[in-house]
């Protein structure tokens, strides 16, 4: 399915382990509740994507655009993230712990209530995201204002 057209696709509840999406178009598409632990996801267009509660662990999502989409309470755990755009994206009380982030542009980002011990933020652009009770890399629970960084 790697460079596949599915835009606005409904692939609710889907199990989607180990798929291979690179550089496919997702945008728009329901996918709340998957299934898409160990996917491969570089390059996937996934702008305006609805991925609350989905598993996503030990996925490849480098160079992969979320932005403005809902990633609430998902399993982000061990996911490559490197130079993602997530700008705009709620991915209140997701779970980002071992995340690699480097890079990744978290402009505005909603990382409210987010597990992030142990992520590797080195480089990520965090201008205007908040943080608020977020647990940070170290296990430090931000205040409920952090704005920017973990306060």
């Amino acid at each position: 399915m790697s460079y596949a057209d599915m835009t606005s696709v409904n692939l609710i509840k889907a199990n989607l382990h180990n798929a291979n999406l690179s550089n496919a178009y997702l945008s728009g598409a329901k996918m709340q509740y998957v299934g898409m632990g160990s996917a491969n996801l570089v390059r996937a267009d996934m702008r305006d994507v609805n991925l609350n509660l989905a598993n996503l662990s030990h996925s490849d999502m480098d160079s992969v655009n979320l932005a403005n989409s809902k990633l609430r309470g998902t399993n982000l755990t061990e996911v490559n993230l490197q130079n993602a755009i997530l700008s705009g994206a709620d991915l209140s009380g997701a779970n980002l712990s071992d995340a690699y982030l480097f890079g990744a542009d978290l402009t505005g980002a909603n990382l409210t209530g987010v597990d992030l011990r142990g992520a590797d933020l080195a480089t990520a652009n965090l201008n205007g995201t908040n943080l608020g009770g977020a647990l940070w890399i170290n296990g430090m629970q931000c205040a409920k204002v952090s704005i920017g960084g973990c306060k």
